[in-house]
């Protein structure tokens, strides 16, 4: 699955984005871990190997990231609870077996 919208990440103070004078990608990690990229650890509490750093919003994006908050809700309310629809078997399906 690819990421349709944002990580929290790229809203940080913290976060060093396209900064090519480091190595890292923000001031916690140089590697950002898979479960806060994908949005299921929100990086507000410590975390293992951050370096003393937690998501601090940046005021500068905070109408955005208001946004993409709110689409994310919309879109795990309707990943958790669409109801998935029933496929029905057939009464009867057609064979060449039939035709004869």
């Amino acid at each position: 699955m690819s990421c349709i919208l944002p990580p929290s990440c790229s809203f940080c103070v913290h976060y060093l984005g396209e900064d090519k004078s480091t190595d890292k990608e923000c001031l916690a990690f140089k590697d950002i871990p898979d479960n806060i990229i994908k949005g299921f650890d929100d990086h507000t509490k410590p975390h293992e190997g951050d370096n003393g750093f937690q998501f601090v919003l940046n005021e500068a994006f905070k109408d955005d990231f208001e946004d993409v908050k709110q689409m994310k809700q919309v879109l795990n309310h309707y990943t958790n609870n669409e109801q998935k629809p029933k496929l029905e078997k057939p009464e009867s399906t057609f064979t060449a077996w039939d035709a004869i």
